[in-house]
């Protein structure tokens, strides 16, 4: 009789059970069904032409069919409903490097997948390399559609000093570092006094960003010591503590720190 009174309790006792894990997996939210697939165009040439005529960036996914990480992304990121949002903001354009040699040779594809985002003359205005999760697929959507219109207004402003700085700004806040240092030093150049140290500080950032950690510390430190205003000399010191950290000169950077606070 004991064992029989044992079998119904523990019979009860998985019955409760089971019933309070049902409610818990009801209880979770369910997981969001993938969007529908970008309306990708496969043909360059095409997806130039939309985009001047869209006057929208071109968004290039550059995959193979033999490479995990792209069909990764198809599964995954360029499912997800936010950057399908985002896509409404360029020209869907994906290449078979299999397929497409002239175009992997003229923008020097050598990591797969890449993203590049091009504007309608097919300069390059950005890159990411690697598989790319929605939150950084979005952030650099984000960057690159937002001042788009500004940067089409510089394609035939030729060598004024204005547009020059306005196209670098655009492309160092985009993630080109290396053609942003190229516009700002030319700006630079020609720049009235007034617009210098905004230039300055900007193409610091832009050396910061390729890597030349010793120019962009030289130039910063600079501007912390001579800076206009209080806003210029403490963006100064950030950056400076920025490359110095990029430099691996650890004590340098807290001394550039701990003048930001003084300030």
């Amino acid at each position: 009789m004991a064992r029989i009174v044992q079998s119904h309790r523990t019979g009860r006792r998985r019955a409760v059970l089971g019933a309070a894990l049902a409610l818990f997996l009801a209880s979770l939210p369910l997981a969001a069904e993938p969007g529908p697939e970008p309306a990708w165009i496969e043909d360059a040439a095409s997806g130039l032409a939309q985009a001047g005529k869209d006057g929208k960036p071109i968004l290039v996914d550059i995959w193979a069919v033999w490479c995990a990480p792209c069909k990764e992304m198809d599964r995954t990121t360029y499912r997800d409903a936010e950057v399908l949002a985002g896509m409404s903001g360029f020209v869907p354009l994906k290449v078979d490097a299999d397929r497409a040699k002239t175009f992997i040779e003229r923008y020097q594809i050598e990591v797969f997948p890449t993203v590049l985002f091009l504007d309608e003359k097919g300069k390059e205005i950005s890159r990411l390399l690697g598989f790319i999760g929605v939150e950084e697929m979005t952030e650099r959507m984000g960057a690159v559609a937002g001042g788009y219109a500004g940067y089409r207004e510089t394609f035939d402003a030729g060598s004024d000093p204005a547009a020059q700085a306005s196209a670098g700004r655009y492309l160092l806040a985009a993630g080109n570092g290396s053609d942003a240092k190229r516009l700002l030093e030319k700006a630079l150049k020609k720049a009235p006094a007034a617009e210098r140290e905004a230039l300055e500080l900007d193409l610091a950032r832009a050396e910061l960003a390729v890597g030349d950690s010793k120019q962009a510390a030289e130039r910063f430190a600079v501007l912390a010591d001579s800076g206009s205003s209080r806003e210029v000399k403490a963006a100064a010191l950030e950056g400076l503590a920025s490359a110095e950290e990029q430099r691996g000169h650890a004590g340098a950077a807290l001394n550039a720190r701990e003048r930001l606070k003084k300030l």
